[in-house]
């Protein structure tokens, strides 16, 4: 089983490892503790190509592509409309892995003339995204005065001296 990989801003999704789209390499790029405190952007090259049964479908699955790209770009530059995420499921994981785009290239290959013919484009995408990636949430497990045992689905905390929640530091990931 390969990487699930798709671009999407919540309401359009682009896959890239299925539907006319092969993933051909990928490499996920870490960001350092440096990039994250400076929020410092990473760079990744994703190796696809996109395939149809005719010119037009994989000329539509392009625009389609571009298009989500193009709203990444204008969401960073203009700091309004829908994020545009690159959502990662590792191979052999169930658990999939968000990082919001920031900017990003469809780069035809050098042979891409010679492919197109066969209906297939292959291109490099260059995304350059946030320096961490978001994963699956989970509820923290808390306890407070009222409740003096920790557990999920909500606590009372009495209005008084003692308005405070507290977590066990074991319960705390990332």
């Amino acid at each position: 089983m390969t990487h699930a990989l798709n671009i999407s801003d919540g309401t359009d999704t682009f896959s890239l490892t299925d539907s006319g789209c092969t993933l051909i390499h990928y490499a996920t790029q870490n960001g350092s503790m440096a990039d994250y405190e400076a929020n410092k952007p990473v760079t990744e090259n994703i190796q696809i190509w996109i395939s149809g049964a005719s010119r037009t479908a994989v000329n539509t699955a392009r625009e389609a592509l571009q298009r989500l790209l193009w709203r990444a770009a204008e969401r960073n530059k203009r700091k309004t409309g829908p994020r545009v995420y690159l959502n990662w499921t590792p191979m052999n994981e169930a658990s999939e892995y968000r990082s919001e785009i920031i900017d990003a290239a469809l780069l035809p290959d050098d042979n891409a003339m010679q492919a197109w013919g066969n209906n297939v484009l292959p291109a490099q995408l260059v995304i350059q995204r946030v320096p961490y990636r978001e994963g699956p949430q989970s509820e923290l497990p808390l306890w407070s005065i009222a409740n003096t045992t920790s557990g999920t689905g909500g606590r009372g905390i009495t209005i008084g001296t003692n308005n405070y929640v507290s977590a066990n530091a074991a319960d705390v990931e990332g």
